[in-house]
């Protein structure tokens, strides 16, 4: 589970920022970027308990692929939207795959945690996925700078890792 999450909480690490940046770079959206970023919170916030629902009712490990799933789409169609509608949307649904990976991921590192030591697995998860956040945001920053697709197309290809980790649990 691991290997999984911290490709999956990398891949996500610095992605607002660089949605947004898009946002004003290519679309000219400052003002409109304040609503879509509220818009995504609230969704992600709301989602977080259909997220923790259906974690209970069909698994946590189905719960993170189709988070996996859906973040990697969303970076994929944010190589290809050109306007406000689909920015809006992409937005939106990032604030969804957010809301489905990130409380799942702790949980399922709690699920394979050994009850006893659950608090240092949880510890570990979260120094791991910080640590992994540094180069990724390094990378992620430098593939900006080469062309803005590239970024995303980075952060689809890093889910789509960590769906096969996921898939292959390491």
């Amino acid at each position: 589970g691991g290997g999984a999450g911290q490709a999956g909480a990398t891949a996500g690490s610095a992605t607002w920022s660089f949605m947004a940046i898009w946002a004003i770079e290519e679309l000219d959206a400052k003002e409109e970027l304040p609503f879509a970023l509220l818009a995504s919170a609230v969704l992600a916030m709301l989602s977080g308990f259909i997220g923790g629902y259906l974690s209970d009712r069909i698994g946590r490990k189905n719960v993170l692929l189709m988070g996996y799933g859906l973040f990697a789409l969303v970076c994929i169609g944010f190589t290809a939207a050109g306007s406000l509608a689909a920015f809006t949307l992409l937005f939106i649904l990032f604030g969804l795959s957010y809301a489905l990976v990130e409380a799942t991921e702790r949980a399922y590192v709690s699920d394979l945690a050994d009850p006893a030591r659950r608090g240092t697995a949880l510890g570990t998860y979260h120094m791991a996925t910080s640590i992994a956040a540094l180069p990724a945001g390094l990378v992620a920053g430098a593939l900006w700078d080469l062309h803005p697709a590239a970024t995303f197309l980075y952060g689809a290809v890093l889910a789509a890792a960590a769906m096969v980790l996921l898939k292959l649990r390491v």
